[in-house]
């Protein structure tokens, strides 16, 4: 990290000079790990991502850390600094397959380890290596983990129990608090809306990207959400400017309930079934359906 210390995290040509004149200094086939941990976040991680707390400030420059102090995602700001990205990968073209492939999955997947922000400018960034065909859509699926897609079902208290030990308090307990905001957070939701909303600002075409989740195995958006919010897939998308996406989706889950149906009355025609059971049986899978459309 203190190779790019003396660069200010705004000079992004100057950033992307220094990272190749590190490589012929520093073999980047061995350090690739660390070399992409650095700089999507701004630090080396520990196995479970936690960050490496050995005395060393984070990278003034990152994905992670564009656009400073502020609270929302500086889209401008953030082209420039995944062109650093861009740069660096047609330059070196043996890394944009390890990044691809491993390094930047691995990120997402502890995308819950870090503050809210800090998702949204990953999540931002992503569709921005999309756009720059460095990474497949499918890539998002990566942030899908257990935790992160779990953590958001229980209850509010629920949550602050299961975190914060009752003899403790978050004021006289500081390394909890981190933690327990971050926990809080609903990771998967969030960073998959951020990652379309930025898709639509940056004007580039869905299909393509919906295509690539639907062969990915991902065209079920709702397990991006906790179970007890997968009734909201829709109005989530829709009010957050994706609607196109909404109606891909709608579609799609309308077609797979409508799939069902006629599988279901197939199979009870064929058991030669009460034709009140098969009336019954059809209404209620249509039901089903026209509720998605």
């Amino acid at each position: 990290m203190h190779h790019l210390a003396s660069c200010p995290p705004s000079d992004y040509d100057s950033i992307s000079a220094k990272l190749d004149a590190l490589a012929s200094q520093l073999d980047y086939r061995k350090y690739e790990e660390q070399l992409f941990q650095i700089l999507l976040v701004g630090a080396v991680l520990a196995p479970g991502g936690s960050i490496v707390e050995d005395g060393v400030e984070r990278c003034t420059f990152s994905i992670a850390t564009t656009g400073g102090d502020a609270d929302k995602v500086d889209l401008a700001e953030m082209k420039k600094a995944t062109a650093v990205f861009e740069r660096l990968m047609r330059r070196y073209k043996y890394l944009q397959h390890e990044f691809s492939e491993n390094y930047l999955k691995q990120v997402l997947g502890y995308a819950g380890k870090f503050a809210p922000v800090e998702q949204e400018r990953l999540a931002a960034a992503t569709a921005l290596f999309v756009q720059a065909d460095l990474v497949p859509a499918s890539v998002v699926g990566a942030v899908k983990t257990d935790w992160n897609v779990k953590n958001g079902e229980r209850p509010f208290h629920l949550r602050l129990c299961a975190l914060v030990p009752s003899s403790a308090s978050l004021r006289a307990d500081p390394p909890l608090r981190p933690l327990f905001l971050h926990a809080l957070a609903g990771i998967a939701q969030p960073f998959l809306v951020n990652f379309f909303k930025t898709l639509v600002a940056i004007k580039e075409p869905l299909e393509p990207v919906l295509s690539s989740f639907r062969k990915a195995g991902l065209a079920e958006l709702d397990t991006f959400f906790p179970t007890n919010k997968r009734a909201e897939v829709v109005p989530t998308l829709r009010s957050s400017g994706v609607a196109a996406v909404a109606d891909w989706y709608a579609k799609g889950k309308a077609t797979q309930i409508r799939d069902e149906v006629t599988k279901k009355v197939k199979a009870l025609v064929g058991e030669h079934a009460d034709p009140d059971e098969v009336r019954r049986s059809r209404h209620a899978f249509l039901s089903l359906a026209l509720s998605h459309d």
